[in-house]
């Protein structure tokens, strides 16, 4: 079995491929450390190329931006991968909890794994990857409780709205939000006012509406 481990931090990268040698789950050689997304990506195409498989592809969400391959993060590094390995089983490893991220990450990509890192010790890290080799789909903890949660408001929430709600949790101004969802002006300002009623607020300003997706277990 081929084992890719991706993370920008030496540090990371070192520790997984030591718990997966310590407890016997792969020899050494077989597993291979890339510290960014261009060496990872060249990785996977000299595969291809080669005809060889990778079976795991084991990859930190907050990995630094390409700016030449528009690829800003894990989650889009993994869909480039899976398109050149479809059948590799993908485990992606992330610090970032906000329910409506993970549920996103969860619909697009629909990986084998996914584990919030404050969910996983030692023993779990084994025994979650040991259930993806098996043929299970394995998500930590957190992550299974905030899909429920956004399972929920699903039928309300759109692809467009819940990006419109994690845009203005990052801080983004409503001036700003048609560069990024390349949407017109009225048209988010006319979504934003939905979401009020979706989420039970007649009158509110964007803190407002952020706070409410909070305490709803949305952000």
């Amino acid at each position: 079995m081929k084992i890719a481990l991706i993370d920008d931090h030496p540090i990371i990268i070192d520790g997984y491929k030591a718990i997966l040698i310590s407890k016997e789950v792969e020899k050494e050689e077989n597993i291979l450390l890339l510290s960014s997304i261009s060496e990872a990506i060249f990785f996977a195409e000299q595969c291809y190329k080669k005809k060889e498989t990778i079976d795991v592809f084991i990859i930190d969400y907050n990995m630094p931006e390409d700016t030449n391959r528009k690829i800003k993060n894990g989650e889009d590094l993994a869909l480039v991968l899976r398109s050149i390995f479809p059948d590799t089983k993908i485990i992606l490893l992330t610090s970032v909890s906000t329910p409506l991220l993970l549920f996103d990450i969860i619909n697009r990509l629909q990986p084998e794994g996914l584990w919030l890192k404050g969910d996983v010790n030692l023993k779990i890290f084994v025994q979650n990857f040991n259930n993806v080799i098996t043929g299970g789909i394995v998500y930590s903890d957190t992550v299974k409780k905030s899909f429920k949660n956004v399972l929920n408001f699903s039928p309300l929430l759109d692809e467009y709205n819940r990006k419109l709600l994690l845009l203005l949790n990052d801080g983004v101004k409503t001036k700003n939000l048609p560069n990024f969802l390349h949407l017109s002006l009225d048209t988010i300002n006319h979504r934003k006012a939905n979401l009020k009623v979706i989420l039970g607020l007649e009158s509110a300003d964007d803190f407002e509406l952020v706070k409410k997706a909070k305490s709803l277990g949305l952000l």
